[in-house]
């Protein structure tokens, strides 16, 4: 019962952001929304099943959108990709060792609470080099909680400043209403099945192949490869708003009152995660559009150390490359994942 109460909590939540106008609304919304609802509670339960269910949902959604030219131009994110996935090493390393040498958090703490991967995978693997795992996932939860709350607000700013936000969002928009138009009921919901029948399959396929960001990734690109040879992938922007609400309850649950009050003695670090990864992202954002064909608001969500899932479907909302977006922020999760144990191994053994 409390499952269902907490996905309903973060529907309203997330309707009602969007009713307002919040940048990324649903998400953020039904995120703030389910917060409130556990601290005053402590009833919000959201299952993992629901984060698989979440995942697939994102990767079939941005898979159902690429077609032959976005596969073309795919190629175009080798440059930004390593461009990021450095950059954030070293910017990782830096930090780190400043928190160390400032506060009261060791060493292999700090690289594994401000390393910009997923919340379950940094805080599991830190167990393993004997971090502080209790800071890690606090620290590792603010992280993707505040980027994902205050970048889209700063990249519309920003965009609305040189009117990149309004030409984006009225093409997009154009052709989910032209999609619903030009297709009879019986013709979409065929469509839907078929679509949504891929990206299950094939993101199960993921998930017990265990490969890091598995499932999003498989059904996103198997949903690509369905729609690049048929041209009928098929995904309702309903649905898509239904996604962002259970993206937002799987974070919003987690936020209890023990990490709310631990989080008075983790102040200074907070601000410099916060502070630091804002500031990083804009860098970022800089060198990729100026290094590579990307655009400033792709480069800038692309770069945001925030959940693949999240980001990429707040990007496509946004009115940003989806599809690159994913993309980079794929090779960023599966980078740290797969080769930041081994750099913080290295690291450790040169110190000692």
């Amino acid at each position: 019962m409390w499952v269902m109460i907490t996905i309903l909590v973060a529907a309203v939540g997330g309707l009602t952001a969007t009713k307002l106008k919040v940048p990324a609304g649903a998400i953020i919304g039904s995120l703030l929304a389910v917060v409130v609802f556990n601290l005053l509670t402590g009833k919000a339960v959201f299952p993992q099943e629901f984060k698989m269910i979440t995942q697939i949902g994102t990767g079939t959604y941005i898979g159902s959108r690429i077609c032959k030219k976005d596969v073309v131009e795919l190629k175009k994110t080798i440059i930004p990709a390593i461009i990021l996935t450095v950059t954030m090493c070293v910017f990782n390393i830096a930090v780190s060792i400043f928190l160390t040498n400032y506060t009261n958090i060791d060493l292999v703490t700090a690289l594994f609470a401000t390393a910009p991967a997923g919340v379950t995978d940094m805080t599991l693997i830190s167990v393993d080099f004997g971090a502080d795992s209790s800071k890690v996932a606090a620290l590792q939860l603010i992280r993707l909680i505040s980027v994902i709350a205050i970048m889209p607000m700063l990249i519309k700013h920003l965009a609305a400043k040189v009117n990149i936000v309004e030409s984006f969002d009225d093409s997009r928009e154009e052709i989910s209403v032209n999609t619903d138009t030009n297709n009879d009921f019986k013709e979409v919901v065929k469509r839907t099945i078929y679509t949504l029948s891929v990206g299950i399959i094939s993101g199960c396929i993921g998930y017990f192949l265990g490969v890091p960001a598995g499932i999003i990734s498989f059904a996103m690109v198997a949903c690509a490869f369905y729609n690049v040879r048929t041209s009928k992938a098929y995904m309702s922007i309903h649905l898509r708003k239904s996604i962002q609400f259970l993206g937002g309850a799987l974070i919003g649950a987690r936020i209890t009152m023990e990490q709310v009050v631990a989080m008075k003695d983790l102040l200074l670090i907070i601000s410099v995660v916060i502070v630091g990864y804002i500031a990083l992202n804009f860098l970022l954002a800089f060198l990729i559009s100026k290094h590579s064909t990307l655009d400033i608001i792709t480069s800038l969500y692309a770069s945001a150390a925030g959940g693949l899932t999240d980001m990429a479907i707040i990007a496509s909302e946004m009115g940003a490359d989806a599809p690159k977006v994913a993309t980079l922020q794929f090779a960023r999760v599966v980078s740290v994942i797969a080769f930041y144990p081994i750099i913080i191994k290295t690291l450790l053994n040169f110190i000692h």
